[in-house]
């Protein structure tokens, strides 16, 4: 199991510059900019494996009823909120087949990454879980690194 250090990442979010994608530290040090070795370090996702392609989606709707089952109620699709994900997808029903389970993980992965390495951003990153299997292949802290700048 992999172990965060909270205290660390805590005084990397209140340290962070967004203008300059830096870090600024009260020691000798000032300003830094974190690398591919610090996300693997501190967050422990992979910065080496499959290059995580986030292709556009051609019609919005057609893909998030595909990879979901529904699409979000009301009439702007190209927004997906966390907390639709969250309340939609909680439960799995009782009586379930493998293509809900799948809908289900999806969706939990979706709501994962978002509140985590994409701070609160489901578009765009839909296409990295049609295949489920591949998903846990990508470099993740190469994406979220990237993501920062």
């Amino acid at each position: 199991m992999t172990h965060h250090d909270r205290g660390t990442l805590s005084t990397i979010f209140k340290r962070w510059h967004v203008e300059t994608n830096t870090e600024h530290f009260n020691v000798n040090v000032e300003e830094m900019t974190p690398t591919l070795e610090d996300v693997w370090k501190i967050l422990r996702l992979r910065v080496t494996g499959v290059v995580v392609n986030l292709r556009r989606m051609e019609k919005y709707d057609d893909c998030i009823s595909r990879m979901l089952g529904q699409v979000p109620p009301g009439g702007n699709h190209f927004i997906v909120q966390l907390t639709w994900l969250r309340n939609t997808f909680k439960q799995l029903p009782q009586n379930y087949n493998c293509i809900t389970l799948l809908q289900h993980t999806r969706a939990y992965l979706l709501y994962l990454v978002s509140r985590t390495i994409f701070a609160n951003s489901v578009d765009g990153i839909f296409t990295a879980f049609e295949n489920t299997e591949v998903a846990g292949q990508y470099a993740w802290g190469a994406i979220a690194l990237a993501f920062l700048f």
